[in-house]
């Protein structure tokens, strides 16, 4: 197997951009397609620092010149194809007489004249990302020149007519895309699709995937790289399979990925200290189907064995993923009657025979007959229980009620035969429900419906001790389970998007908010994007402030 590693750099975005859908006929100065953002590309920092500048060179006279401190002020390097890029470089620090602006390098047709005005006439295929180096020097001086690097980013434009090459178009203002080519139309089985990566194309397969999310306007998909792999920038391990998430159901864009991200942070203390986790790996990337765009995307890792092999886990056991409120460790069904089948509400997704889910059964006959003592007694012979209480901590946090028994994978780890809780499917948090109705921050759930471990924990004495300070400790100023930390993130993500999530909801605006898996329970509620941001940020701090009320 051969393994294909991109770890390229990707451009770092401002704290706060908006941009418009893109103006026909360009920009007239910056871009109209972009604004509210300093330029901070390559090493002009905050739109003007000079990149590697030891001072000026020398006066006419021989004495030393003032250093130019070369600056330009384009306001946000986010641009479209199509846009008339316009800025001025100047020099930013005291006295500047004799120096130069040049261009040393940029696209072709750029160009910069003698007072600094940078311009540049961006055609419909100038979609990518575009270097430019300018210089400050005093002829004749014999100085080393200071120097300014930046970086333009231009987004497809779709107005225009021309789709993006697969292999050029490697990056959209900042975040790899993944450009698929499907041998026809996807559906839910594998479709085989020619799949580019940073201008490499593996003939791999790709498939619609998700329940109820199978059916959005813009669904997920699961993609496949073939016989070799692949490996995002940041990305601790390759891989041979990526699920994309839509998130078509979020138009914050930061649910699944706070959740998840959450979760590898809770699990840190516990890897340190030479355990293992069952921690997925996400990070934005941006999706053109057959050179249209589809928009802004969540790439996840796939559940699978070959994900438990990366994160060090034993290969080989099997791996269970809860398909329906079922799965809830008891003896009885979701409805309450006697399970006839004690597998109930789970998929095999691999290890050993698909047909054999007796290591299940077993589990479940335990956790369904034992005591609460019982599971405190016994219970770590068979389940990870530090696993599950920071499960219980995740999902009544963020109050994920889908994900406390069903959405959620069980690993059969055959280094000790114990069961590993494994995170999946977080569209129904911080503050929504999974078909995006409002929730009430104030909401205690104690989950013991769902899952009858959750009710060994708050039940036996010695359990919920251990319980209650597991708690306390990943709450505290600067852990996973505090507001500031959430805060923290959610600001982390929002610079890191910037114009992404307004192009993502200027293209889908429509179809969420006719979509009929929930717009029926939506009573005028709806939201932007930034208003919708807004929201799950009052959320979290609302859902601090309700932990006083909780019976713990």
């Amino acid at each position: 197997m051969r393994a294909l590693l991109l770890l390229l750099a990707v451009g770092c975005a401002p704290s706060v951009v908006k941009v418009a859908e893109p103006d026909s006929g360009g920009a007239d100065g910056a871009s109209d397609g972009a604004s509210d953002g300093s330029a901070d590309g390559g090493g002009g920092g905050d739109g003007g620092s000079a990149d590697g500048a030891d001072g000026g060179g020398d006066g006419a006279d021989g004495s030393a010149a003032a250093p130019c401190g070369l600056a330009h002020d384009l306001e946000s390097p986010y641009l479209w194809e199509g846009d008339t890029v316009q800025f001025r470089a100047r020099c930013a620090s005291g006295p500047t007489e004799g120096y130069e602006i040049s261009l040393v390098g940029g696209p072709a047709g750029a160009a910069i004249a003698a007072d600094g005005a940078f311009a540049w006439a961006s055609g419909a295929a100038d979609g990518g990302r575009h270097e430019l180096l300018l210089s400050a020097a005093i002829p004749g001086s014999g100085a080393i020149p200071e120097t300014l690097a930046l970086t333009l980013w231009l987004a497809d434009d779709p107005r225009l007519g021309v789709p993006p090459e697969p292999a050029a178009y490697t990056e959209e203002w900042g975040v790899p895309v993944v450009h698929l080519a499907p041998s026809r139309r996807l559906s839910e089985t594998d479709v085989p699709t020619e799949i580019t990566v940073y201008g490499y194309t593996f003939d791999g397969d790709a498939q619609i995937r998700g329940a109820a999310s199978a059916g959005y306007p813009k669904p997920s998909y699961t993609v496949g790289f073939g016989d070799e792999e692949l490996r995002l920038p940041g990305w601790p391990y390759d891989r041979e399979h990526l699920v994309l998430i839509s998130n078509f159901d979020d138009n914050s864009h930061v649910r699944q990925r706070l959740v998840y991200e959450q979760w590898a942070a809770m699990s840190a203390d516990v890897i340190d200290a030479g355990g293992r986790r069952l921690t997925p790996f996400v990070s934005p990337v941006v999706v053109y189907i057959d050179g249209a765009y589809r928009g802004l995307y969540l790439a996840c890792d796939r559940f699978d064995n070959e994900l438990v092999r990366k994160l060090g886990f034993v290969d080989g056991g099997g791996l269970y993923k809860a398909v329906s409120h079922d799965a809830n460790f008891y003896l009885t069904d979701a409805s309450g009657w006697g399970k006839g089948w004690l597998a109930a509400g789970y998929e095999k997704t691999s290890g050993g025979d698909e047909g054999d889910y007796s290591e299940l059964e077993a589990l479940v006959a335990f956790t369904g007959a034992a005591s609460d003592a019982g599971i405190a007694a016994d219970g770590p012979a068979w389940i990870d229980l530090d696993d599950f209480i920071d499960w219980f901590w995740l999902v009544q946090v963020s109050l994920a009620e889908d994900s406390a028994g069903k959405n959620s994978y069980l690993y059969a780890d055959p280094d000790d035969g114990r069961f590993r809780f494994g995170p999946w499917d977080f569209n129904h948090a911080y503050g929504q429900g999974w078909y995006t109705y409002r929730t009430d921050a104030r909401t205690w759930n104690d989950y013991t419906w769902n899952n009858r471990v959750f009710l060994a924990l708050q039940a036996d004495p010695a359990l919920r001790a251990r319980f209650l300070a597991r708690f306390d400790a990943l709450r505290a100023p600067g852990m996973p389970l505090s507001a500031d930390w959430m805060l923290e993130r959610i600001d982390a993500y929002e610079a890191e998007l910037g114009p992404h999530i307004a192009r993502d909801w200027d293209r889908w605006r429509g179809e969420y908010r006719s979509y009929g898996g929930w717009s029926w329970a939506r009573s005028g509620d709806w939201t932007e994007a930034d208003e919708e941001l807004a929201y799950v940020r009052a959320w979290i701090v609302e859902r601090e402030a309700a932990v006083a009320t909780w019976p713990l």
